[in-house]
């Protein structure tokens, strides 16, 4: 399991009745993660321009009153600032999904994840929320040490191949991330990101399309 990237405790109470705001909550993860807050007496945000994400996924948490769904893009800012204004944290799940997407279409799949958590991260920063940053286990890179280490050197693929912008593009999402957390994170106790690296889930819902193929696999 990898390691979270935590540099200080958040002093944020774990309190009920919260409100969450979950970027790209359509999705595989972010639909199940909002089915099991809404269980556990939570409120959710969800906010997903369905490019991949599916209304399907939503379909038993729709009803609650403790949900709201908000479809745009997290590229949005101002949708993303008014959101954030209303919600206690943030899950940002938000970003390009599937290889055959990465592979057609590059130039979005850098945006939407750069871009994204930039406004995300500027947005937490700015109303002080605290924040989870997904990542992903392809920023490891083509590491044949195991088991796999966050400080481990990381040996990445040319990029004249198409496929690594993904990974690269993750790599930097990290790189904002910590960034925020040294430059602004001491300002406030409860303002903190945290991140964590997942490799390659399955389970109801998930879409085959968008699973990750081989390392191997290059174009």
């Amino acid at each position: 399991m990898a390691r979270l990237y935590a540099t200080r405790r958040a002093s944020y109470p774990a309190a009920m009745d919260k409100r969450f705001l979950i970027t790209g909550g359509a999705g595989f993860i972010g639909s199940h993660l909002s089915e099991r807050l809404i269980r556990a007496g939570q409120r959710v945000i969800v906010l997903d321009d369905f490019s991949t994400g599916r209304i399907e996924n939503l379909s038993s948490v729709l009803p609650s009153q403790n949900f709201q769904l908000v479809r745009d893009s997290v590229e949005n800012e101002l949708t993303v600032n008014t959101l954030m204004a209303s919600c206690d944290a943030v899950f940002h799940l938000a970003a390009a999904v599937g290889v055959q997407l990465v592979l057609d279409e590059p130039v979005r799949t850098i945006r939407t994840t750069i871009h994204g958590t930039e406004v995300v991260l500027d947005s937490a920063n700015r109303f002080a929320r605290p924040v989870l940053i997904t990542s992903s286990s392809e920023v490891y890179g083509k590491g044949t040490r195991v088991p796999f280490d966050e400080d481990d050197d990381v040996v990445m693929g040319p990029t004249s191949t198409t496929r690594y912008c993904y990974a690269y593009s993750k790599g930097i999402d990290e790189f904002l991330g910590l960034a925020y957390f040294k430059q602004y994170g001491l300002a406030c106790d409860h303002r903190t990101a945290v991140q964590y690296r997942r490799t390659a889930t399955g389970g109801p819902v998930r879409d085959g399309a968008a699973a990750i193929r081989h390392r191997g696999t290059e174009e």
